[in-house]
Formats: structure tokens, sequence, C-alpha cells
């Protein structure tokens, strides 16, 4: 007779692979932004969309925050000092299915604009975690490793 296991994990459980938490992924976004680094399906260069979506996107998120202008994106409490994505994409989304314009600029299409930049945003970072080699910490929570 065969056993049938299954595994409950935590939504932490990727974090040992290592993937951000999720109140590490809004620094992240911001300090990317700041620092003109989120948007590139290049390698080579960036193009005048993608620079154009990092612009808008912190255009959009100063005006639904403006207090993330006065953010130290460097600083050690950062993380506790931001919206968590989350909040972020939540409020977004309950924004566009009500078609509640937060602010006179992010109204209709840009609104929707706004939560694409922000699922991208969100998306291409997650990517890039992916596409990291395993430490060797990793490699050793990894399913089917000696440590186990």
């Amino acid at each position: 007779m065969s056993k049938h296991i299954v595994y409950f994990l935590g939504a932490g459980s990727s974090y040992n692979f290592g993937y951000p938490m999720t109140n590490e992924i809004m620094p992240l976004i911001l300090y990317r932004l700041l620092n003109k680094e989120l948007f590139q399906l290049s390698e080579e260069r960036k193009t005048p969309r993608e620079k154009q979506g990092e612009k808008d996107l912190l255009r959009f998120l100063y005006l639904l925050y403006p207090g993330l202008r006065n953010i130290d994106v460097n600083s050690k409490e950062v993380k506790w000092r931001l919206p968590n994505i989350t909040d972020i994409l939540s409020i977004v989304d309950h924004f566009c299915f009500y078609n509640m314009p937060p602010h006179p600029e992010i109204a209709d299409d840009q609104l929707r604009y706004f939560r694409n930049l922000l699922n991208r945003a969100v998306g291409e970072l997650i990517l890039e975690f992916d596409l990291d080699a395993f430490s060797r910490k990793e490699k050793n929570c990894s399913p089917g490793s000696s440590s186990q």
C-alpha cells in the first residue's frame, strides 16, 4: 500500500529558496525605480517605452502615496515604512473594479495602465529571483537533497 503525502506550506515557504518576502518587494521596486533599474527586456539597452514605464509607475506611486517621496530607500527600516505590495495591488484593483480614480491623473486608462505596470514590476522582480542560481543553503533546502 502506498502513502500519499500532502505538504501544507505557508506563503513564506519560497523565502528559503531565495525569493523575497512580501514586505521586501515594494522596497526593491521603489529602489529600482529610483535607480532606473526596474524594467528592461534586453540586457543591451532599455527601450524608450521601458524608460517611460518606470517614470509613469513612480509618478503613479507618488500620487497614490505622496509620503513615498520622503522615504530613504537605503534605510534598514525601509520595508517597515512602506505599504506592502499586496496592499497596493489590492487597492489599485479595488479602484479599477469600481472605476474610482484615486487621483485625477490616475483615471480610466491610466488606472489600468498603473495596474499593469505594478504587475509587470512584481513579475520582473520575481523572474529575476527565479533566474538566479541556487545558493548552497537553498540547494540544501530543496526536495531530494541529502540534508533531509
